[in-house]
């Protein structure tokens, strides 16, 4: 738990009545905490004028100066840190801290210190600059040490690490291009990675090769440097390549790290094989990179400096967990988890099971060990190496079908700590692909299984085989029930957590799954998947990700084990992901939900602009017929400014777990702050109010919306935030009032388009300069077909005319352009973009066209929506035929011709886009004229929410 904050009061004589605390003396307890958080920091002994209240020497070398003062002090203070800028001008950082008056009149200093919420503090300058802007921080000494550990990385980390970044790929580039002027040399390198990775694009593996002979560069010199047997990169390349490869077998064969440099020297082996002043071209670049990039060292700016590079689609093509993401999920993950842990304990946290079935470059691996890390020196305790060790041999476990990710994986977990031999690594990599009846799915082997087997085993010893080597190993097919080979096995043991962030590939839109392998054997992988599927509530219709949640949830112990999970956020809303929600619902407490309303980042991973939710989730325990027990809550985090850098992070973790959430069914808003900033809300809903549903928490960025559209959807309640009254209004869903017509790839199956005129005459294209108005008119035709395409029989696209109708609903809106959600024709019509929906009668069209571009149908739409990307919203059919509309059939006659004279009243006017929507004329006399005909209260508050919502106006609240 973390320590509970207070505010000192400076006013009260009460706090205590011995003399006051000299300055002095509280630097040196400050300095204390500091290294109790495993800070190197030193206090001033006395009073000198060149010497700093406290200086801080970081991992990485540099030192950090704290000038402190009293809270009344504070043009004191500036002038000094002004002295210390010019006085240290090589120093990372200078910091002042503002301590409060109350401290001084304490019993007990260090406590108070200690457990003080209210220290002011903030960066005054770097490397003798002055900082552009003096941006406050308040917190306590724990939260001090947290942005001391990462303060390299956030003030040189992303310009450094992206300047590395791009001397590292011109290296890269360089050292490929002078590779693939040898085509037998560079063909057998492709060959390795391709076999290894199942990298199609033979350009790209050769990339992947190069890198991974940078990345053991990288990690030989920082070896070297800890551990005098072996020979620096400058010693061993005086021998030239030969004389690496030697250097790269004996750290393999004496001192272990074989996941590092195994793949790599065997890389190596392939380059001796080709002609000397081939060698040379090859390794210059990658070793001048070396020299250029060896001041990057630490976790984070190591793991942003790989993330840039491997989340490049043109080195991997994949997208893997951001740094911050990662921190922030793995700080949620062991809040109050497991319960009684001892942290100052460094072998319970070794006790753990932790796997990723997805590992990808292990960044949430890494992140789960930097958080065991934190909170052992957090709990006080002393052995961090040994720690780390336990960690990496007995707790964390990850699996891949990329070797060259595994190998990333593997060096960014030995690089922590150099100085650290293990004896074992349990990362895997597995095979995917067919041979003959052979199939193997990756780790999606694990389906049903305990066991599956291993193309290259990293780590023999934890197999309890032989093992084999990166280079020994031939690929092994035959996973599963239907192997027939003798082939390694790993093993997914009983699992504490399961995290992961797996591949985001579907079955539609020419169905990807797989699709780095050639069209017969991906045909055989996505059959055997879906035979595996049939059993469990999964489908690969949502994509792969849905088939690892299922793969890996009957791991985990009961009653404790947990779910942490990077997914796309259709995951909470999809049609397609109802079977994972009701695997979720049925087998877990869904505990956390994250999710993203910045429109600067609505990701958390890197290269995509996907929304993505954060999942953590707790197995449950098998029924024990407790019916007491207090219904379980979920908390849903809806961050309006996604944490782009750790320091942000760990801060925004922090604020989220002591920030108690609003319930849904009451009033408030339980606001996240941080430095005076609002970042974002809290909101519990009580799960009987999401089993079965869409998980309604993600919907909206504040909460008062959440709750207008849960009373109005569940009840029929119509309540505007603000406003005193309410009102009632009859729904039911679309589906009931009208056929929904075919979509776009049905219209394909059936018809030739024409711009001659035909007897099918259809609405074409989403241009909102031209779609402003309620009213629309055909602007192409339709030509049925003689041989329909898709299989169909002859007489297909009359069949399809059937379903035409006037009304006409968004298939698919860019919130921020769109101006009507709904249109109708005087023709029936098809179209290509816009759902056509066959009403019988007139009137109950009108009213559902006012209806759905009201306030109240926006209100409903976004709270039923599937977001892909932000304010890109996707209606699919099977949520428009459930979407809670007007029930014109319960109106009364005049409330319906009412309605449709407002449609006729307002037919030739145009709606200005709906971020415009709180001032748009047209708009508010829509709103008015609902609202009078229906008995509501007024809608204009409700208006003003949803236009500023981020989703519409893809601007931060």
């Amino acid at each position: 738990m973390p320590r509970p904050r207070q505010k000192i009061d400076s006013a009260s004589p009460s706090l205590g009545s011995k003399e006051t605390i000299r300055e002095e003396g509280v630097n040196t307890l400050f300095a204390q905490l500091l290294r109790d958080q495993g800070i190197s920091a030193r206090a001033e002994r006395r009073s000198r004028g060149t010497t700093p209240d406290i200086r801080v020497t970081l991992k990485t070398g540099d030192t950090v100066l704290l000038e402190c003062k009293w809270e009344d002090s504070v043009s004191q203070l500036e002038n000094q840190l002004d002295t210390r800028l010019q006085q240290f001008p090589d120093a990372l950082g200078v910091i002042g801290v503002l301590y409060p008056e109350g401290l001084k009149f304490l019993d007990d200093t260090r406590e108070g210190l200690e457990n003080a919420g209210d220290l002011e503090w903030w960066l005054h300058g770097s490397k003798g600059a002055l900082a552009t802007e003096r941006l406050s921080r308040f917190g306590s000494p724990d939260d001090i040490a947290d942005q001391l550990r990462v303060l390299a990385l956030e003030l040189e980390g992303s310009d450094r690490v992206v300047a590395a970044a791009g001397v590292i790929e011109h290296a890269v580039e360089q050292s490929a291009k002078q590779l693939s002027a040898h085509a037998r040399i560079s063909r057998r390198v492709k060959d390795m990675i391709a076999k290894t990775d199942q990298e199609n694009d033979r350009e790209k593996a050769l990339r992947i090769g190069c890198l991974v002979i940078f990345n053991a560069l990288a990690f030989h010199l920082r070896l070297a440097s800890s551990n005098d047997d072996v020979p620096t990169v400058a010693e061993a390349w005086r021998d030239g390549i030969p004389g690496l490869y030697q250097a790269w077998r004996y750290i393999c064969d004496n001192i272990d790290y074989v996941p590092v440099f195994d793949l790599a020297s065997g890389i190596l082996d392939i380059l001796i094989d080709g002609p000397t002043e081939l060698h040379e071209p090859v390794l210059s670049p990658l070793l001048k990179a070396i020299a250029d990039t060896s001041q990057l060292e630490g976790h984070d700016l190591s793991g942003r400096l790989f993330h840039t590079l491997l989340t490049d689609a043109k080195f991997t093509g994949a997208y893997y967990t951001s740094v911050p993401a990662a921190t922030l999920l793995t700080r949620l993950v062991f809040h109050d988890w497991p319960v009684g842990v001892d942290w100052s304990d460094h072998e319970f946290p070794a006790s753990l099971n932790v796997a990723d079935i997805a590992c990808g470059t292990g960044t949430l691996l890494m992140a789960v060990a930097a958080e065991a890390e934190r909170r052992h020196t957090e709990a006080g305790g002393q052995n961090v190496a040994a720690l780390h060790k336990a960690m990496v041999e007995q707790a964390l476990h990850g699996y891949d079908v990329q070797l060259s990710a595994v190998h990333f994986a593997a060096t960014s977990l030995a690089m922590l700590n150099p100085s650290i031999q293990f004896d074992r690594i349990n990362l895997y990599v597995m095979p995917l692909g067919a041979d003959g009846d052979d199939v193997s799915l990756g780790s999606l082997d694990f389906l049903g299984e305990n066991q599956a087997a291993v193309q290259y085993a990293l780590s023999p010893d934890s197999m309890g085989g032989s093992g084999r080597t990166i280079r020994d190993a031939g690929r092994v097919a035959g996973s599963g029930p239907n192997g027939n080979r003798e082939a390694e096995l790993a093993t997914l043991p009983d699992l504490d957590l399961a995290i992961m962030n797996p591949p985001f590939t579907r079955s539609v839109g020419g169905n990807l799954l797989f699709g780095s392998l050639p069209a017969p054997e991906r045909r055989k992988l996505q059959n055997e998947l879906s035979r595996r599927l049939k059993s469990r509530q999964a489908t690969a219709t949502a994509g792969l990700g849905a088939a690892f949640v299922a793969a890996a949830s009957p791991k985990l112990r009961p009653g404790e084990g947990r779910l942490a999970l990077v997914l796309p956020a259709t995951v909470c809303t999809g049609p397609s992901w109802q079977q994972t929600r009701a695997l979720i619902e049925r087998d877990f407490t869904l505990d956390v939900v994250v999710i993203s309303h910045d429109p600067q980042r609505w990701n958390f991973s890197d290269s995509t602009d996907l929304s993505e939710a954060l999942l953590i989730a707790t197995r449950r325990q098998p029924a024990n017929g407790n019916g007491d027990a207090p219904e379980h809550r979920t908390t849903f985090v809806s961050l309006w400014q996604n944490p782009s850098g750790v320091l942000d992070a760990h801060r925004a973790a922090q604020v989220i777990i002591d920030t108690a959430p609003a319930n849904v069914e009451a009033t408030g808003a339980s606001l996240l702050e941080v430095d005076g900033r609002h970042i974002g809300e809290l909101l519990s809903i009580p799960e009987s109010r999401l089993i079965g549903k869409k998980w309604a928490g993600v919907q909206f960025a504040r909460a008062d919306l959440t709750r207008s559209s849960l009373r109005l959807l569940d009840h029929g309640e119509v309540w505007v935030p603000g406003e005193s009254t309410t009102g009632k209004i009859p729904l039911c869903p679309l589906g009931e009032l009208g056929q929904i017509g075919p979509d776009r790839r049905r219209l394909v199956d059936g018809f030739d388009r024409t711009t001659s005129q035909t007897a099918y005459p259809m609405v074409e294209g989403h241009d909102t300069e031209q779609r402003m108005s309620l009213a629309c008119t055909p602007d192409a035709y339709l030509s049925p077909l003689v041989s329909p395409k898709g299989g169909q029989r002859p007489g297909y696209g009359d069949h399809l005319w059937q379903q035409a109708g006037r009304l006409l609903v968004a298939e698919r809106l860019w919130l921020e352009t769109t101006r009507v959600i709904a249109m109708r024709s005087e023709a029936r019509v098809l179209s290509n973009v816009w759902w056509p929906v066959k009403v019988d009668d007139i009137s109950h069209e009108k009213a559902l066209a006012v209806w759905l571009n009201s306030s109240l149908g926006l209100l409903t739409i976004l709270a039923q929506r599937t977001s892909t990307r932000g304010g890109w919203v996707a209606m699919k059919k099977a949520d428009l035929e459930v979407l809670p509309v007007l029930d014109s059939r319960a109106m009364s006659t005049e409330r319906l011709q009412a309605c449709a004279e407002l449609f006729d009243s307002l037919i030739e006017d145009e709606f200005q886009r709906l971020p415009a929507m709180t001032d748009c004329p047209v708009r508010q006399r829509l709103d008015t004229g609902i609202s009078k005909i229906m008995g509501l209260p007024d809608l204009d508050g409700l208006r003003r929410l949803l236009a500023s919502e981020p989703v519409v106006s893809n601007r931060r609240l």
